[in-house]
């Protein structure tokens, strides 16, 4: 499971990188990446008090993919 750790900080070369669109086939990884999403995002509000989203990239996962916390 990915943690705030993992958060790729501004500047970072892969943040730069163009992320692939979404495929039939990431189907079967899409629970992993939204369980890893939502639980840095889960950190990060912990942390910091503020956050509704976190984009796929910057956790290392290059696809487009926004997970979006709105209560």
């Amino acid at each position: 499971m990915k943690t705030l750790k993992d958060l790729l900080l501004l500047g970072d070369p892969k943040l730069y990188q163009t992320s692939e669109a979404f495929k039939q086939s990431d189907l079967l990884k899409l629970d992993d990446w939204v369980r890893d999403l939502h639980h840095v995002m889960q950190e990060i509000r912990d942390k910091y008090q503020f956050g509704r989203a976190i984009a796929a990239p910057q956790l290392g996962i290059m696809k487009r993919l926004i997970y979006m916390n709105i209560d």
